[in-house]
């Protein structure tokens, strides 16, 4: 048996590394170059599991094409709501956050900070295209505040919270580990 992903090392092949971790069962990645691969070989029933993103999965499971057994995270996504999580569906422990951040260059102007964050506000709030109306919610996204106060490292500045940076590390030491034991 094996399993694709949009390629190695990336947050979906260490969920499928994690998934058999606490599964207690061996199955083989299949890397691929990007997402739409992936699905196309799920869907043409060349690939027997995948792990991919929801704004990637809904159209082939809203049309019946695939059948999602669960949701890699916290909490059921509001873009498929009748999909159980993980641990719902019976492999409790089974979460992995990813993190999208904007970042600058280090001496950036604050008033260009400033305009950054607040369109990354207004894009969490309001949504883009195509799920307008959604926000960031629509991919079980749980949008942070922008704000321009940040942590700042040698290589700029991130637009996250201080406590948001403390969990990153977190989450970042746990990839870390899915990492060592994929390879």
């Amino acid at each position: 048996m094996s399993f694709g992903s949009a390629g190695t090392g990336g947050s979906f092949h260490l969920a499928g590394v994690l998934f058999q971790k606490l599964a207690g069962v061996k199955i083989n990645h299949v890397p691929y170059r990007g997402g739409a691969p992936m699905m196309t070989d799920l869907v043409g029933g060349h690939l027997p599991i995948g792990f991919a993103d929801t704004t990637l999965v809904a159209p082939p499971i809203g049309s019946g094409a695939v059948r999602a057994l669960a949701i890699v995270g916290p909490k059921r996504s509001p873009a498929m709501p009748n999909v159980p999580t993980a641990a719902e569906a019976g492999v409790p422990g089974l979460e992995l956050v990813t993190w999208y951040g904007l970042m600058a260059p280090k001496g950036t102007p604050p008033d260009t900070l400033k305009r950054i964050a607040d369109a990354a506000a207004l894009a969490a709030k309001n949504g883009i295209e195509p799920h307008a109306g959604h926000g960031l919610t629509y991919d079980n996204v749980q949008p942070i505040a922008a704000i321009p106060q940040l942590a700042e490292l040698n290589i700029g500045h991130y637009l996250i919270g201080e406590a948001i940076f403390d969990g990153l590390e977190v989450a970042v030491r746990r990839m870390r580990d899915l990492m060592d034991e994929a390879r």
